[in-house]
């Protein structure tokens, strides 16, 4: 194929992928524009703000929204440009190691398999896809010097890279200078470490990086977050592994192991919770594993398999086609008709940088309203946090030291909420009364004494 044809059709291909984007529900992630915000109005993360995840992620939103400005449509942008970013790497990658038409054609099912994992919005996995396929690619090529750079920014975009030890053990047990293998992926992440740890320590946060991103990160808070989802969520899922089924059945002649591996790695991040957007690290191996079976189905002269892989095929595009459907059109998540309401009202009884509390809504208030938060460090306002010993207390002292003029408040199912946390909540009652109340969100003024 002609180098000029070829960029036509990825050019095609990535403009519809961005119109399914511009189309379809978008995840206004409240983190993803309130933690950078705060970056900017000079907080620290881990000492200034609970993050329980690894920081390059935050601070490359941090220098994009230091550029672009702090809003919705800047987060979109910068949501958008990971997958479009992608498109361009699984091209280039895949087309050097399978051929260009295979790696159009696993783009084509790439745009489709990321618009159904939720792709449209980010967080620390849709970033992850950026690595997976990366180191893939370095691990294909025998640059292990590249594979372990690669390897260690993933993890310091979220520690569930982790799990990209699996297929590069599979590498390891085929690769003939063992020793070499290691070191030369052990250089490549010392590389990337020696510049990040210093850093910790220029800003002094060395301390506070290891108790929420690793100790707090990675030892407690996946077993507090244990919420397994419905078992349709499950099954969707994973309804797009079963092409790998007739990949297995057939003399397919090369990598169907290593991609399997890699889908299951990537999608490591979902357990326990399974929800869709976990697996966008997998989406280019799932998209790679669907090409190699329509390239199979193209060429095979077995009707047998034919027959079967077909089948799968259809059933797969049918689950994706429906899932895709019924996020067109639909209302932003975190960034309702209500949640604009009451960012514009919250803003007229507010000035710029002025400290108010929020809890149980939605953090990216504040960088909506240009307010701050009154409780510093800032905290989660969310069970797996405020349930840890010292928490709620650290939170309620603050207000209690500079009680803020405004609280933001979401209404609670009964007394028994689990987002209602009493000492915060007492404090609340016992010093506010409600303004205004919008789509069950309660905007409280501090009582007059």
């Amino acid at each position: 194929m002609k180098l000029k044809n070829w960029l036509l059709y990825a050019a095609i291909l990535m403009l519809l992928h961005l119109a399914l984007l511009v189309t379809t529900q978008f995840t206004a992630w409240p983190e993803m524009l309130f933690w950078p915000y705060l970056l900017l109005k000079g907080w620290l993360p881990y000492r200034d703000i609970g993050i329980a995840h690894s920081p390059l992620l935050v601070v490359e939103l941090t220098a994009f929204y230091n550029l672009l400005g702090v809003g919705i449509l800047q987060q979109k942008i910068a949501s958008w440009l990971v997958p479009l970013l992608t498109d361009c790497l699984l091209i280039y990658f895949f087309g050097k190691l399978f051929g260009i038409k295979k790696a159009l054609l696993a783009l084509a099912f790439y745009i489709l398999f990321q618009v159904y994992y939720d792709g449209n919005g980010i967080w620390f996995d849709h970033a992850l896809a950026v690595f997976s396929i990366t180191i893939f690619y370095f691990l294909e090529k025998k640059n292990h010097l590249s594979v372990g750079v690669f390897w260690a920014l993933a993890f310091l975009t979220k520690q569930t890279a982790f799990w990209f030890s699996l297929p590069v053990f599979y590498y390891l047990l085929i690769v003939k200078e063992k020793k070499k293998f290691i070191v030369d992926i052990l250089k490549g992440a010392i590389l990337v470490l020696a510049i990040f740890f210093p850093a910790l320590f220029i800003f002094g946060i060395q301390q506070d990086y290891f108790a929420w991103s690793i100790i707090f990160g990675i030892g407690v808070l996946p077993k507090l977050a244990a919420k397994v989802s419905s078992v349709r969520t499950m099954i969707a899922s994973f309804v797009p592994y079963l092409i790998f089924t007739p990949l297995f059945m057939t003399k397919f002649k090369k990598k169907p192991v290593a991609i399997f591996l890699w889908s299951i790695a990537g999608a490591m991040g979902a357990i326990p919770r399974f929800e869709l957007f976990h697996f966008q690290p997998a989406v280019p191996f799932l998209a790679l594993g669907s090409a190699s079976l329509f390239a199979f189905l193209l060429g095979s002269k077995k009707k047998t398999y034919s027959i079967v892989s077909l089948s799968i095929l259809l059933l797969v595009l049918a689950v994706i086609g429906r899932g895709i459907a019924r996020k067109f059109l639909k209302e932003e998540r975190f960034y309702t008709a209500d949640d604009k309401k009451i960012a514009n009202y919250v803003s007229r009884l507010t000035i710029p940088n002025q400290a108010i509390f929020v809890t149980n809504y939605w953090d990216n208030l504040y960088p909506l309203t240009d307010t701050i938060p009154a409780t510093r460090p800032f905290i989660p306002q969310l069970t797996q946090y405020m349930f840890q010993p010292g928490f709620e207390d650290e939170n309620v002292t603050d207000l209690v030291t500079t009680p803020p003029k405004i609280v933001v408040r979401g209404q609670f199912r009964g007394p028994q909420d689990p987002y209602r946390f009493e000492k915060i909540n007492n404090f609340i009652d016992n010093n506010y009364q409600t303004a205004n109340s919008v789509g069950g969100i309660d905007i409280l003024k501090a009582i007059k004494k």
